[in-house]
């Protein structure tokens, strides 16, 4: 799906009257649920929810049973509006989440608040799209007179002023942003359905179950010793670590490994042990151990990490296995204290195919799917970037709808 063509104006900042929120939408506070050994099921959206999407996935909510009757006013409706009350993650108090498309009577948590629109002059979702702005976030922090409130009333909420164009053009608005949405919502689904085709296709070339034309012969499972030096890395002295980039990229551990590929913070002009294009980086210390990611350059690498350098096999393949074993890497890692010793690697056990050519060919099919993953993320990334451009604009009124 593409966004819809949009014919857009400059216009003046600050044109559109405001009201207070709490003059245009009737306040309700959640429901503190006791779970009985009886009673009747329900759905209830929680403040988890708040974490996943501007619009819930309504197949994921928590279900409660509870005691005695609820009445027409303790569930949502179509159009209301939740905010986050209180959280022991102060970020998420504030933050809104839009109701749509509601199939079952579903209620809502005591930790939220309702807003639901009674103004025939505000639209629903002009003001749930609103509220996703971080002008509107800021405005409920400062009503607060602070930075991250601890708790946040309906009289603090009502305070807020929200911008009342014209309807017209909240329905114009509207329906640009709904556009965008459904475009991430698309691009969220494809990237899901492509990362489980991954993984199928993993499950069946990286056993010997299923062959790639023009390769026969019978699979052995191999320790990893057969093939590969395994390289310790070292730890490097706070005072040689800088941010500026001076000297040589630093790896201390998976924080550097973002999405399975290397996001570096640190140098240092006192390397120890370097990495190579090719190696494939390993955590052996800590809660993070057995995370895994192939490096694309040379590195410095610290004590939490160790390099799997491979000698005639195809790196690629031994990549993908290890990440295929996954779990059997982590088991070796539990204990007291999680790590991983040499011989927990060294003794890795692989199916492996008769001759290199069919590990290289299995390696590039899937570097080919991670490649399209990454252009899908890519794609959704500058989609999201887009939609935050048109909400400053779109909804101070700098950019006009014509």
């Amino acid at each position: 799906m593409e966004v819809t063509s949009i014919a857009m104006e400059r216009g003046r900042a600050g044109v559109w009257p405001t009201k207070k929120l709490g003059n245009v939408a009737a306040f309700r506070n959640g429901l503190n649920f006791l779970r009985t050994s009886g009673g009747a099921f329900i759905k209830i959206v929680g403040v988890s929810d708040f974490q996943k999407h501007f619009r819930i996935s309504y197949d994921n909510l928590d279900t409660v049973r509870v005691s005695g009757a609820l009445g027409p006013d303790d569930y949502l409706r179509n159009g209301d509006l939740l905010f986050v009350r209180s959280n022991g993650n102060k970020a998420l108090i504030g933050r809104c989440i839009l109701l749509e498309n509601l199939r079952e009577l579903i209620s809502f948590s005591g930790f939220t608040i309702r807003a639901r629109i009674v103004d025939p002059e505000v639209l629903p979702v002009f003001a749930g799209i609103y509220f996703q702005t971080d002008k509107a976030r800021s405005a409920i922090h400062q009503g607060g007179e602070g930075s991250q409130i601890s708790n946040l009333s309906q009289s603090l909420l009502g305070s807020v002023d929200i911008p009342v164009p014209p309807l017209r053009e909240q329905h114009a608005i509207a329906s640009a942003l709904s556009d965008v949405d459904a475009l991430l919502l698309g691009l969220g689904r494809l990237i899901v359905k492509k990362r489980d085709l991954k993984q199928a296709v993993m499950q069946q070339l990286l056993t010997g179950r299923t062959r790639l034309a023009g390769h026969d012969g019978v699979w052995r499972s191999l320790p990893l010793r057969s093939d590969i030096t395994l390289i310790s890395g070292q730890h490097v002295l706070a005072p040689y670590c800088n941010s500026k980039g001076v000297g040589v990229p630093y790896l201390t551990g998976p924080a550097d490994f973002v999405n399975g590929e290397i996001q570096h913070t640190k140098y240092t002009d006192r390397p120890g042990t370097l990495c190579v294009a090719g190696d494939i980086l390993v955590t052996v210390k800590g809660s993070g151990s057995g995370t895994l990611v192939v490096s694309r350059g040379s590195y410095c690498i610290s004590r939490q990490l160790m390099a799997i350098r491979v000698t005639k096999w195809d790196h690629r393949f031994v990549y993908y296995s290890l990440l295929q074993n996954a779990s059997k890497v982590r088991a070796a890692s539990a204990g007291l204290i999680p790590g991983l010793s040499r011989s927990d690697i060294y003794d890795q056990l692989l199916p492996m195919p008769p001759t290199v050519s069919e590990q290289t060919s299995i390696a590039d099919l899937l570097t080919d799917m991670d490649s399209e993953i990454r252009a899908l993320e890519g794609r959704r990334a500058k989609t999201r970037a887009l939609k935050q451009a048109m909400m400053q604009e779109l909804l101070t009124g700098r950019t006009r709808l014509l």
